[in-house]
């Protein structure tokens, strides 16, 4: 008989810095930002499957789950409430690094932003993830 366990889940920080080419948000306050963030080993969706190893976050006023094994991006599709592959949006990169307290993982995002019919943009993001140091966490990362 197969036990099927909740999703275990890591609270740390993210520091978002934006880097894109939305001349709007240069220069303002909300282009660099320190924010909670929960990675979760594995998160149910019902209509992609399993994602695993990923973290959630509000980017662009959408919200997106950031899988690190495929370095795929899944944005929630408002009108049914769950949330779906973005296949014009991607994980670019992402290192690891340990020390003795803390875990970091160092990435770039590429977020696809629709601003109106005329106008798409390609928004970058670089992101560190930061969490307490744990063997759990570690083990999320060894492919």
């Amino acid at each position: 008989m197969k036990v099927n366990n909740p999703p275990k889940h890591y609270l740390g920080h993210i520091y978002l810095e934006y880097t894109g080419n939305n001349l709007a948000l240069i220069n303002s306050l909300e282009d660099k930002k320190l924010i909670n963030v929960t990675l979760f080993d594995y998160f149910s969706s019902s209509i992609e499957g399993e994602l695993n190893c990923c973290f959630k976050i509000e980017l662009l006023n959408d919200l997106y789950f950031i899988e690190f094994r495929e370095q795929t991006v899944y944005k929630l599709k408002k009108e049914i409430g769950k949330y779906q592959l973005d296949e014009l949006s991607y994980l670019i990169e992402y290192s690891t690094f340990e020390n003795r307290n803390l875990f970091l993982i160092a990435g770039k995002l590429l977020i696809y932003n629709q601003i109106s019919e005329s106008d798409a943009r390609n928004e970058m993001f670089n992101f560190n993830l930061i969490f307490e140091n744990k063997e759990e966490i570690i083990k999320l990362f060894k492919h």
